[in-house]
């Protein structure tokens, strides 16, 4: 490139002068270039190429806020610069934008306005766009702009009252009066989408419908929407496209109140339709017929009137015949795209009528069209030579069909899922002649081993995307063969259980261009593979690496060495952490536009990491299902202190695989309840070492359920308040190997509690009963029963007295090694009893507080 830049003065290896051209011819020389590659290769070739292609530019994508500075000359964008890109976009950088194209002198020239996943948008922005736009502005987009509720569309209603299209999908805020702002505020609305927002109702689409007359489009999936729903819409004599996916609601009577309601619209192609086509019939070009039922005799009309159709789409027409086809292609010979998607009445006989009338057709969908075969093949193959597409999907073709279809030289897609035939030999046959491929689709092709794909990279060097998604006989040596592909962009290997990092390092080295990659279910795929890619595809944008054996290390690495990774699915790694977790994600925070996870994460990672993803415009999907910790079996120690989410439902899944437990830490997790403590008890039966302190909704029943933990040495209950003496009870008696037994501040631990204590637990060697309600006849029986007792903790034991003290003291005096206690006693206590507690070689703590004697 260096021999034939212009330094700026464009002048090039001919010695023609490009500067001498006006902007104008340059900007229309670079209209006809639509890969942004080759775009900003003619800007660094030419100055005077930048210079037109800066003043010819129809939208901006700002990378940061700091860009869209208020004091920024205007500039005359047809529509706002998606703020898809922006981070941090708020009210105030919005306005900004609107100030940035206009200079805030003349209304801005602005009709869609697309603020997908804006959630920092609010009502004051919206309001300042569509007020700016001075009345022109027909679509908004605010799909997945999760904060915006009533009151954000209700100021765009009130500003912009010529909305033809508007996109609520997942505004999960917007409720009937929202809505009712909408339809009130918007009566010439044509499409609309209500998609999730879960907060309306029959009674806010009743008022839509009566308000909107002109509604063409309309998606209320996911709504809970009854039959009164279908009622309303059923009077909207315009309605085309109707979407109510999961509305369980909804039944066959409402079904039949549409059909009775609204039988002017969705419905089949009629005799007055196909009058109508008689006005438009010379300069219509497209047409689209998906989902309709459309009969032989409507197509013959169709093809005697259009003439000149260039692309037909009869997608799910279920009524197509060969018949039919055959009709409309014998007066439309000039069409070039025809998608016959799922018109399973269709057999070779519309393939040959196809052929031998449509010579400069290029693209041609048969998906789940059975009765197609080779033979109906052979002659597109032979006599369509411009073939660009073709989608055989789910068709019943064979090795021979690839054959034929391999005399199409100039064919750039091919879509072959599921065709279970198609093997080696076949791919052979498209290497052979077919190679200006870029896109190929071999999903669930089980017939395709390494063989096939080395044949199929000898010849296809141009491939982009390619899609191997379950062939399952692929092993390393195949994506050996495939690195030679050096334009790869796109690749799924989905399930593919025989690769290894071998294969894996091999992708990675040698398709270096990779943007797409999909490797879920490689369970092979561990922290080596991982290392590779984070090495050489730093173009990587999107990456499943769901169910691989990767390790927290492993995710660290690759996340914080891929700096373009936008969209990451990561479910179901049983080896990492949530430390790992933790780590990986505050690496590549900032980055990460969408990230897919286990909904069992949600309660153990920092809520401080989860408002820095949301803060930089993340946006997180929560798989619901449980969070496979479990999966380390081998987990001894497991650490969950002051993660106050942390509730039964966490316990039942370390419960369920971790039976090797043996030390847990539930410090203030106050959400764990008995019900925890059960599930727990009944999976974990080798726990030694137990954290309950302050966990304050655990009450006897809990204590009943861990008195089955028959190896459990420590147990720490401090600050549990509902437990009484039936629980401790049933603990001591159960657990008899306690050596450290924490009850401070059980407030309701009596005498009663203390006796089964010094029944049952004759191994224990610490104890604290620091403001237990004991008294000194019940201290007496605890220190004279305890005989490895060693260290104990007894402040604020306002029910014993003096007395009490001494007893208790004398009778354990020579085996107590340390004894922490009010300061108070140290000036009522005998000397003599201090004495001997300092002979034996006990160390007594003193507490700097008054003595208190309730008896």
């Amino acid at each position: 490139m260096s021999q034939h830049r212009d330094s700026g003065n464009g002048v090039g290896s001919s010695g023609t002068t490009v500067s001498a051209l006006s902007q104008d011819l340059l900007a229309h020389a670079l209209s006809t270039v639509t890969d942004p590659r080759d775009r900003k290769s003619c800007r660094l070739v030419s100055r005077a190429f930048a210079q037109a292609e800066s003043a010819s530019r129809r939208a901006a994508r700002p990378l940061r806020r700091e860009s869209l500075a208020p004091h920024a000359p205007p500039l005359p964008f047809p529509h706002i610069p998606r703020p898809l890109r922006v981070r941090g976009l708020d009210d105030a950088a919005l306005a900004s934008i609107a100030l940035f194209s206009t200079g805030g002198e003349t209304p801005l020239a602005v009709r869609r306005v697309c603020l997908a996943r804006a959630t920092g948008v609010g009502w004051r922005g919206l309001e300042a766009v569509a007020t700016l736009c001075g009345g022109r502005l027909e679509a908004v987009d605010l799909a997945h702009c999760v904060n915006a509720g009533d009151r954000e569309v209700a100021a765009l209603a009130a500003a912009a009252g010529g909305l033809r299209e508007l996109q609520l999908d997942k505004c999960l805020a917007v409720t009937d009066v929202g809505l009712a702002k909408v339809a009130v505020g918007c009566p010439r609305l044509e499409r609309l989408s209500l998609k999730w927002c879960r907060e309306i109702s029959d009674i806010g689409v009743d008022l839509l419908a009566k308000k909107c007359r002109h509604l063409r489009s309309l998606d209320i999936s996911y709504l809970k929407v009854t039959n009164e729903t279908l009622r309303s819409l059923s009077t909207l004599e315009n309605l085309e496209h109707l979407a109510m996916v999961s509305c369980s609601f909804i039944d066959d009577d409402g079904l039949e109140l549409l059909s009775t309601g609204a039988s002017n619209s969705l419905k089949e192609v009629e005799t007055c339709f196909l009058s109508k086509l008689l006005t438009i019939k010379d300069t219509l070009t497209v047409l689209r017929l998906d989902g309709l039922e459309v009969f032989s005799s409507s197509l013959q009309a169709i093809g005697d009137s259009c003439k000149n159709l260039v692309e037909i789409g009869l997608s799910k027409c279920s009524s197509v015949t060969d018949a039919g086809v055959a009709s409309l292609v014998n007066h439309c010979k000039y069409l070039r795209t025809i998608d016959l998607t799922c018109c399973n009445l269709l057999t070779d006989g519309a393939l040959a009528a196809i052929a031998e009338n449509c010579r400069r057709l290029e693209c041609i969908r048969l998906e789940s069209c059975p009765f197609v075969s080779e033979k109906g093949l052979e002659r597109i193959g032979t006599l369509c030579a411009h073939l660009k597409e073709i989608d055989l999907t789910d068709c019943c073709i064979n090795d021979a069909a690839l054959q034929h279809l391999s005399w199409c030289s100039e064919l750039l897609t091919l879509k072959l899922g599921l065709c279970s035939s198609i093997s080696d030999k076949g791919l052979a046959y498209i290497s052979s002649n077919c190679g200006k491929l870029m896109e190929l689709d071999l999903y669930r092709c089980t017939a395709v081993t390494d063989d096939g794909l080395a044949a199929l990279t000898s010849g296809c060097k141009k491939i982009r995307m390619l899609n191997l998604r379950y062939c399952d006989q692929i092993t390393d040596a195949g994506l050996k063969h495939l690195s030679s592909l050096e334009e790869l962009t796109n690749l799924e290997m989905r399930c593919l259980a025989r690769i290894t990092g071998i294969g894996i390092a091999s992708i990675a080295s040698g398709c270096t261009n990779l943007v797409e990659l999909d490797l879920k279910r490689c369970y092979s795929v561990d922290d080596a593979s991982i290392w590779a890619v984070a090495r050489y595809s730093q173009n990587l944008r999107q990456l499943d690496i769901s169910y691989c054996q990767i390790t927290g290390l492993g995710l660290c690495q690759l996340l914080s060495s891929l700096r373009c990774l936008q969209d990451l699915k990561m479910v179901h790694l049983s080896w990492v952490s949530i430390e790992g977790f933790e780590l990986a994600l505050r690496a590549a925070c900032g980055r990460l536009k969408k990230v897919k996870m286990l909904g069992g994460l949600r309660s153990v990672l920092s809520p401080e990491l989860l408002q820095m993803l949301q803060a930089c415009g993340c946006r997180v999907r929560w798989i619901d299902k449980p969070l496979h910790l479990s999966r380390c079996s081998e987990l001894l120690t497991l650490k969950l202190g002051l993660c106050s989410s942390i509730s039964d439902k966490g316990l039942a899944y370390i419960s369920s695989n971790c039976g090797k437990l043996l030390e847990l830490d539930l410090y203030r997790c106050t959400a764990v309840t008995d019900d925890g403590l059960a599930a727990l008890a009944g999976g974990c039966k080798k726990i030694r070492v137990l954290n309950l302190r302050y966990c304050d909704q655990i009450t006897d029943a809990g204590l009943k359920h861990l008195s089955s933990l028959e190896e459990l040495t420590n147990l720490e209950m401090r600050c549990l308040a509902r437990i009484t003496g039936i629980g401790i009870a049933s603990l001591a008696s159960g657990c008899t190997n306690l050596v450290e037994l924490d009850l401070k501040r059980c407030y309701s631990v009596d005498d009663a509690s203390i006796w089964a204590v010094a029944r049952y637990s004759q191994n224990l060697r610490q104890l604290d009963i620091s403001y237990c309600q004991i008294t000194g006849l019940g201290l007496c029986q605890l220190l004279s029963s305890l005989r490895c007792l060693q260290d104990l903790k007894m402040v604020h034991l306002s029910w014993v007295s003096i007395e009490g003290f001494e007893m208790a003291l004398r009778a354990a005096c020579g085996r107590l090694k340390k004894v922490k206690m009010l300061g108070g006693l140290r000036s009522v206590l005998s000397p003599e009893l201090l004495q001997m507690l300092q002979g034996s070689g006990c160390r007594v703590r003193w507490i700097g507080k008054p003595l208190v004697y309730k008896g």
